[in-house]
């Protein structure tokens, strides 16, 4: 009976994604002849068995403009509804010991591994075109506050290109880079150019654990010229007089503290 109940009671720990966690994303996209972004929804409803393994379905719905259709871009002024994606299958995911997997229909790969420690290699994500993993290894671990005043761990690093920061929140997942929370439709459809996956919002067992708002990533975006910024700090309380590429503490004129992701 002893056994039974620890075992249960680690599986539980497990369950970072259980039945009814939702998220949304955005996904933006730039070369030089054009500017492509869409907004999108997930929802983990169901399962399915596939070769004898079972795996928890993730839903997807995009936001449409009103009376437009889904290859039409969204516009964030005008009024909007959900559409499933039709004709798609759900996205794949198993947990197991702390890792989380993902199949793609042909193979099953490892997508997370939230058994952090300094110095160990994670994977960043899984290149299909030469059957191997991209790893990074953790520099620092850090502390995130979530919305319901829990903490979590989370590690972020420059891009090579140095274009933004992958930052990945253990029990969440990415919540910015080049493939979403899961390697979400159309992860490879766009090679000439440069493209983003923003994780905007985040819930779980009904309650939400983060959030960014739509003025917060222009407060961002804009704050130079906007000046709205007052006092900037890196994570560990650094004033660093300006907001750099990666997670920042931020001071507005207004007297409101926030914590920012600077692309």
């Amino acid at each position: 009976m002893f056994l039974s109940l620890v075992v249960g009671l680690n599986a539980q720990t497990d369950l970072y994604y259980p039945e009814g966690t939702e998220w949304e994303e955005e996904w933006f996209f730039e070369n030089e002849e054009t500017t492509m972004s869409d907004y999108r929804q997930f929802t983990v409803s169901g399962d399915t068995v596939v070769n004898g393994t079972t795996y928890k379905c993730v839903r997807c719905k995009v936001r449409v403009n009103d009376g437009a259709t889904q290859d039409k871009l969204w516009d964030r002024s005008s009024p909007w509804h959900w559409e499933a994606m039709e004709g798609l299958p759900p996205i794949l995911i198993r947990e197991d010991g702390g890792k989380v997997y993902y199949y793609d229909g042909k193979k099953e790969t490892l997508r997370y591994d939230f058994d952090w420690s300094v110095g160990k290699l994670i994977p960043l994500y899984y290149d299909a075109s030469k059957d191997e993993y991209v790893y990074y290894e953790i520099q620092e671990i850090e502390s995130f506050e979530m919305l319901d005043g829990s903490t979590q761990d989370c590690v972020y690093r420059d891009l090579p290109t140095g274009d933004s920061s992958i930052m990945q929140v253990k029990s969440i997942g990415f919540l910015l880079d080049w493939y979403g929370l899961f390697y979400d439709y159309g992860s490879y459809a766009w090679r000439e150019g440069k493209q983003y996956y923003h994780v905007m919002k985040f819930s779980r067992g009904g309650q939400l654990l983060y959030e960014v708002t739509r003025d917060d990533i222009l407060s961002v975006r804009n704050m130079e010229s906007h000046q709205a910024v007052e006092e900037s700090f890196s994570i560990d309380g650094i004033k660093t007089g300006k907001t750099a590429k990666g997670l920042n503490i931020v001071r507005m004129k207004d007297g409101s503290v926030r914590k920012v992701i600077v692309r």
